[in-house]
């Protein structure tokens, strides 16, 4: 991932919206490139919805008995909500024997780390616990068993959620993605997402490969995404809680206009410019 000077040169025009011919040419030697027969390739996808239906789709089609492994809380229900949301793991994981998964966390004994992909090889007895066994890329077979996730207030557990550290790793959305790598990554790019065809999230998705991105869609859907800078602002009021004195004077700045309405219409038109902040203001 990255280990040239060539990619990262695409890369940085792409994420500062600059592509030249240069880069083109490059993207264009990668055509047709697709991943081996039996190579586990990671989707990603813009929303939930899309993984998920992927994950659930490809689970459908292995004619086998399926596992369920269910989530263990402990503490306020608002707090292990919260623990939920921000965790990979899913709330009620489903597996079966062929599945391919995804670790959610480093391993203490360094056979897998965040991120190893696998395949389900079976599962321990249930006087044992009945957890999966998962044989990793890198050859190391490891029974899962559950992993923790913790909500702490200094050395004081306020919140907790056990759950087995996988999930089916067929799709996962671009967002969860973020902080992980994939040996091979499967993005579609089409103009009926374009709402979040956003240039950030083009950028992370083909960072996120170490070997192989594969990009399923339409030249178009492309160059619309690197053109658009358009990130969606987030009211958590985060600053003015801390001190509320910093919320009081802003400067406002003029960025880059964006397209209204869907882009396939060519009466589309541009917004108003968005009002920002200087980045003095801290």
């Amino acid at each position: 991932r990255q280990d040239t000077g060539e990619l990262l040169t695409v890369l940085t025009d792409i994420r500062e919206g600059d592509v030249t011919q240069s880069d083109r040419d490059v993207l264009v030697t990668r055509l047709g490139k697709l991943p081996e027969p039996g190579q586990v390739a990671v989707h990603l996808f813009p929303v939930n919805r899309q993984a998920d239906n992927l994950n659930d789709m490809r689970l459908n089609q292995i004619m086998l008995d399926p596992h369920e492994f269910h989530a263990e809380t402990a503490g306020p229900a608002n707090l292990v909500d919260r623990l939920k949301k921000n965790m990979l793991a899913p709330e009620r994981l489903i597996l079966k024997e062929g599945a391919a998964v995804m670790a959610l966390r480093n391993d203490t004994d360094r056979q897998y780390v965040n991120g190893s992909l696998g395949t389900v090889r079976g599962f321990a007895q249930e006087n044992k616990g009945g957890w999966p066994i998962v044989e990793f890329e890198n050859g190391n077979i490891v029974t899962m068993k559950q992993a923790t996730w913790e909500m702490m207030d200094g050395d004081t557990v306020l919140a907790s959620v056990f759950q087995v550290p996988l999930r089916c790793a067929w799709g996962i959305t671009i967002h969860k993605s973020q902080g992980s790598e994939y040996p091979i990554v499967v993005m579609p790019v089409l103009m009926t997402h374009y709402v979040m065809l956003q240039r950030n999230l083009i950028y992370t998705g083909i960072t996120r490969a170490k070997k192989i991105c594969v990009l399923i869609g339409t030249k178009k859907a492309l160059a619309f995404a690197i053109r658009n800078m358009t990130v969606l602002k987030r009211n958590t009021r985060l600053k003015e809680r801390l001190n509320p004195a910093l919320g009081q004077s802003v400067s406002p700045k003029q960025i880059r206009p964006y397209i209204l309405g869907n882009p396939e219409d060519e009466t589309a038109i541009a917004a108003e410019p968005t009002v920002g902040y200087d980045k003095g203001d801290k």
